[in-house]
């Protein structure tokens, strides 16, 4: 039974991913914001599930691309 899950993410330069998000033993979100991010960067996301076990290994690498909403459409 998985009581949790963690983020990690990458700083945008590709060094070494960081926790950036864990849920705790708290109410399991599917949505994460994460802050700070750099307009123009790419970071990469995994996802851990955590049980009594302990923390499972990553899930697929989400890449994601940090921009700007446009001031109009």
């Amino acid at each position: 039974m998985t009581l949790s899950y963690r983020v990690y993410s990458d700083d945008g330069s590709g060094n070494k991913p960081k926790l950036v998000y864990d849920t705790g033993r708290g109410a399991i979100s599917n949505l994460v914001t994460i802050r700070g991010l750099v307009t123009g960067l790419s970071y990469n996301l995994t996802v851990h599930a955590v049980n009594v076990i302990g923390e499972s290994l990553a899930s697929n690498t989400l890449t994601v691309h940090a921009g700007v909403a446009p001031s109009q459409i």
